[in-house]
């Protein structure tokens, strides 16, 4: 087993003794544990469980928890520490320097996980430094499997003098694996935390995994807790028909919802519009899928924990042969957190006008924006966390509550640069030869006379030639 030094020993003996009412409400919690789960999720393949320590409440100098399984149908890849710790370090892809581990497991389907400190370091976790673990299973039978971290089981050291035990808020995260007779899977994604009086959006993944005829019809039932989340979408009037498919084939379905607020119960319909005379290219094939985006308010306030779940029972569909087939669901845990309001410096000069943040120049790097942008991040239309390369027309900047569509001037084809292909797009909008969005019209207005005309087609133009401009 591996060697800890003399504090961590002190850790590991305190954790060992503590009881439930060490670590209670008033000691505050420390630490929220996300978990996650992605990889080849059929039988005879792989799933991978990412956990991360993240947001301590105060630094820390040692952490421990439990990740719990189901046994029966699962099996972990690795389970043994060797001599000088190497198996199960495998898992651990991130922690403080100068940090050691120390992991044991049971047959029962348990990880007990402990970290901490090596004797005479003082590196410590905090908002800075980050604790993620990656833990594969192997997949054997099908079923939907849970793999949670409970709140009950977390224990942290704070880095201060007495070392004080503090509490955490855990996570927990489902893999379903489809049986022979399930031929499709509906899977629930999304961010593992909720911001109070924010938007969150709940993604759907419905895949054809079996299905060779081609899948033209689906439903199923969504619950939501209703104690945390309202949803936004309520009716089916004409502008909302297609409000939630994200990606379709050929972009040529439409959708149909009825909505239980009772019961916190969304009743969710989807079908190609031409079933009746479909091409090959409209079905849905082996391997395709369909994206759905359901936006929610969050009505409760930070430190709740709410699930949605898709169940198997719910789910039918239909075939380009008129055949009935089923599928597999799944849930997803998402926690309410205070949100972290930012603030847009006015030195900057960018400005807000109906949702959209004006006056980003061409080719602007997305780290360097984001650099006096405390509190925010940027997104893309799908929720999907932008990290590098332009700041482009189209993406979102948000503090979790607030959002403001970007408007690169310039960037009409949204890549970040304004180019020939602006050039050309922007007069085939003056000349009416396409429709351009109200976002694709923002940025091809050059002149800022609330049109596009010539003249804005013109500076883009000179502006890529180098003879003008865009500011």
């Amino acid at each position: 087993m591996k060697t800890f030094g003399i504090k961590a020993v002190i850790f590991i003996l305190i954790l060992c003794l503590a009881v439930p009412s060490v670590c209670s409400a008033e000691n505050g919690s420390a630490v929220n544990i996300s978990v996650a789960c992605s990889g080849d999720i059929r039988i005879g393949g792989e799933a991978v469980v990412k956990i991360a320590v993240s947001k301590p409440s105060q630094a820390l100098e040692g952490i421990e928890f439990i990740l719990k399984y189901e046994k029966t149908g699962i099996e972990p890849l690795y389970t043994e520490n060797s001599e000088d710790g190497r198996e199960l370090d495998i898992l651990v892809t991130s922690m403080p320097s100068g940090w050691e581990q120390m992991s044991i497991h049971s047959e029962n389907g348990y990880y007990h996980f402990r970290f901490a400190q090596k004797d005479g370091e003082s590196n410590l976790l905090d908002e800075d430094c980050e604790l993620a673990l990656e833990i594969p299973f192997a997949i054997t039978k099908a079923g939907v499997f849970d793999f949670t971290v409970e709140s009950e089981s977390i224990i942290a050291v704070a880095a201060d003098e007495g070392s004080s035990l503090l509490c955490g808020i855990g996570g927990k995260a489902t893999a379903t694996v489809a049986n022979e007779s399930q031929k499709l899977i509906a899977s629930l994604y999304g961010s593992a935390e909720a911001f109070e009086d924010g938007s969150y959006a709940l993604k759907i993944r419905v895949t054809n995994i079996r299905d060779t005829e081609g899948i033209i019809a689906f439903s199923f039932d969504l619950k939501y807790d209703k104690a945390v989340f309202i949803p936004k979408i309520t009716a089916n009037d004409q502008e909302q028909m297609n409000a939630f498919i994200t990606e379709a084939p050929q972009s040529s379905w439409e959708q149909m919802c009825s909505l239980d607020i009772e019961n916190g119960v969304y009743t969710l319909r989807f079908a190609a519009k031409t079933a009746e005379s479909l091409t090959e290219s409209e079905r849905l094939l082996i391997d395709n899928s369909v994206l759905l985006t359901i936006p929610f308010k969050v009505i409760a306030p930070e430190g709740n924990i709410a699930e949605f779940v898709i169940e198997s029972e719910s789910i039918r569909a239909l075939n380009n042969a008129n055949g009935v087939i089923y599928g597999a669901g799944s849930s997803l845990l998402v926690t309410t957190e205070k949100a972290e309001i930012g603030v847009i410096p006015d030195h900057l000069g960018y400005e807000i006008i109906d949702g959209y943040l004006h006056h980003i120049a061409e080719k602007t790097d997305v780290s360097e924006f984001l650099g006096e942008l405390n509190g925010f991040y940027l997104s893309d239309s799908e929720g999907n966390e932008i990290e590098g390369g332009n700041v482009c027309s189209g993406y979102i900047l948000t503090d979790g509550i607030n959002g403001y569509t970007v408007v690169v001037l310039g960037d009409v084809n949204c890549d970040g640069i304004a180019d020939t292909y602006d050039y050309i797009l922007a007069k085939r909008i003056y000349f009416e030869t396409y429709v351009a969005s109200e976002l694709q019209t923002l940025a091809a207005d050059i002149n800022g006379d609330k049109k596009v005309d010539q003249y804005d087609y013109i500076l883009i133009k000179r502006h890529y030639f180098g003879t003008y401009v865009i500011a």
